[in-house]
Parts: C-alpha cells; structure tokens; sequence
C-alpha cells in the first residue's frame, strides 16, 4: 500500500473524551509545539469528541510529528494519528489566498448539510430504552427519576460560573440554559431540548471532574 502524502494537518484520535476540549486544546499545544505547532482545532460536538486537528507551518513537520508521536501515550490513551484529508482553513488562506479560502468554507457546509442531522450515540440511545422499559433512570443516577430534558447536577466545585457550566454542557445538542441556584453552591440544572438530547449529554458526562471533583448527573424531575 502506497503511503500518504504527508500534509500540514494531522488528523488526532482516540483522544480521552472526558478531557474538556478547551483544557484538550491546551494539553495537545503543549505537546505538539516542539514541531512548529500554528493551531488545535478541537470541537465540542458530539460528532467530533476524542478527535482533533493539529495545524504545522509545513508538511515536513507534519509528517515528523507523526512518525515521532504516532502511538504516544496521552492521558492514558495511545495517540492515533493521519494526515487529514482536506486541509485547514488557515493552510489554504496562507497558500491560496482568501478567495480561495471562502470556497473552502463553502465546500464544507455543503458537505455537512449533505450528513444531515446528528444522531443520538449508540449508548444514549440504549440508556433511553432501558429507561423507558424500567420507568426508572440508568445506573449509576443519583436518585430514580425516570429520562427528562432537565439534568440536575450535584457536587460542582464553589468557585463554578455559569460561564464554565456552559462550556461544559454546551458541546451536547439541544443544550438550552444553564440555571444556577441562587444562594445554594455545589448545585445547578441545565436544560435540553429532548429528554434524548438530556440522554446523551448526561452518557457524555459522566465521571466527568471539575477541579478535581466528579460531578452527580442525574435527571431532574419532571412537573
């Protein structure tokens, strides 16, 4: 098999997918920089989570930091890395100008309505229909209150923003609002659009920590 043509960006997965991607972006800068690192693309939807991109000033170091990184144990995980199959928008505003740069968003768009909407993962959609069989939320819930668009969440770290739960919960379709409760620490509720799209966000987040503490995601109840 012929071997890749070694490009600009390097396309990172199998990623620790509990690892905030702003706290994600800072960890895989500071490993890749030693190869001329220019950007960490790393998204907060479902789609894209334990995956990253890694842009370098040229294929040369690129293709370096692969045959040196591929396999690299990080947070636990080996990295698994291959050149990307398109290049970022800052590799072709930089080579091609930004014209050319515009049509490549276009072509992006165009290919992601072409997917469609996002499904619910396979384990969201198995939670659901254990819950739905059971009346009752999947193990592991803090209480028995069956699937619901309102999570309640327990044990948040004093110094929690709205800002930082936000960042949080947001990267998880059908997010809506964080609330807060006045007056009361170590508490809040975060709504969806669906009870599936409180499913899956709640299968996203658990054992999750936030200043060293792990946060109690359960399902709030339904009035």
């Amino acid at each position: 098999m012929q071997a890749a043509e070694p490009k600009e960006t390097l396309y990172v997965r199998n990623l620790n997918e509990k690892i905030h991607p702003t706290l994600l972006k800072t960890k895989l800068q500071k490993l890749f920089s030693p190869y001329a690192l220019q950007q960490v693309i790393a998204h907060r939807n479902i789609r894209m989570r334990g995956q990253a991109f890694c842009v370098f000033d040229d294929a040369a170091h690129a293709e370096r930091a692969l045959k040196d990184l591929q396999g690299y144990p990080f947070e636990e995980k080996p990295l698994v890395l291959a050149y990307a199959q398109s290049p970022s928008d800052r590799t072709v505003e930089r080579k091609e100008g930004s014209e050319a740069l515009e049509k490549h968003k276009e072509a992006r768009l165009a290919r992601k309505a072409a997917r469609g909407p996002l499904k619910p993962n396979k384990a969201a959609a198995a939670a659901l229909r254990k819950a739905k069989g059971s009346g009752k939320a999947g193990p592991g819930d803090a209480g028995t209150n069956p699937p619901h668009k309102v999570l309640f969440i327990q044990n948040l770290p004093e110094e929690t923003t709205v800002d930082i739960m936000q960042a949080v919960f947001s990267r998880y379709a059908g997010f809506s609002e964080v609330r807060m409760v006045p007056g009361r620490k170590g508490i809040a509720f975060v709504e969806y659009k669906t009870d599936q799209d409180a499913i899956a966000a709640r299968e996203g987040t658990r054992g999750l920590q936030l200043s060293g503490q792990q946060l109690k995601v359960s399902y709030g109840k339904k009035t």
